[in-house]
């Protein structure tokens, strides 16, 4: 999916700063792996040029969209939109389409396995970049965060008002993430997984 680049220079600084010229990028905006550090030899013999692969993030959004659009143009949806920013280290791909729904799919789960597909990918071009992907339709994910969150926030309100730990509803691992990471700075409640399988669920306790 990714078609990555790869330039040779006399030391891994001068081939990135390479890059950066002739992009007109800063050094954030570039995505890299060392192939070879290269080495100078004795008197100009036996150097080595030293050799990095790499891809700006405008490269990678652009290559996740054309796939992106593939994966959905397979699915038989027409008329797909696909917007996707590269921000710090989290991708964000918005679409949308005629056919938001069969794209959803029953309570969002064709949209977390596209999602899941296209992290899995980055991870394996990416194994040393902690890169975050977010997919959503049209707002639907994003909506439903926000909703899940406040839900979170109201138990954690109870737990702490009548000190009882209080177990939510079971969840997918997506869902369970936003809930944790939602109320890991509350200061009088912490939250952990309990279940196993279809009941794996998130117990709010009281710190």
């Amino acid at each position: 999916m990714l078609k990555f680049k790869k330039i040779e220079s006399k030391s891994i600084e001068n081939a990135i700063q390479q890059v950066l010229t002739e992009y007109s990028i800063n050094e954030d905006e570039l995505i890299y792996t060392i192939i070879d550090e290269g080495k100078s030899g004795i008197l100009g013999m036996g150097s080595k040029p030293a050799a990095i692969e790499y891809l700006t993030k405008n490269d990678i959004v652009n290559d996740i969209i054309v796939f992106l659009t593939e994966i959905l143009t397979k699915m038989d949806i027409d008329q797909v939109e696909v917007k996707g920013t590269f921000v710090n280290d989290r991708i964000t791909l918005e679409i949308n389409s005629n056919q938001n729904g069969l794209i959803i799919g029953k309570d969002g789960q064709t949209l977390q396995a596209i999602q899941f597909l296209i992290s899995q990918i980055i991870r394996n071009h990416f194994p040393n970049q902690n890169l975050h992907i977010f997919v959503d339709v049209s707002g639907y994910r994003k909506d439903n965060n926000d909703k899940l969150i406040q839900y979170a926030i109201r138990i954690a309100h109870k737990v702490a008002k009548y000190k009882k730990d209080m177990d939510l509803r079971p969840m997918n691992s997506y869902q369970r993430r936003i809930i944790h990471e939602a109320l890991m700075d509350d200061k009088f409640v912490t939250t952990e997984s309990a279940g196993e399988g279809p009941d794996r669920h998130i117990v709010i306790k009281l710190k």
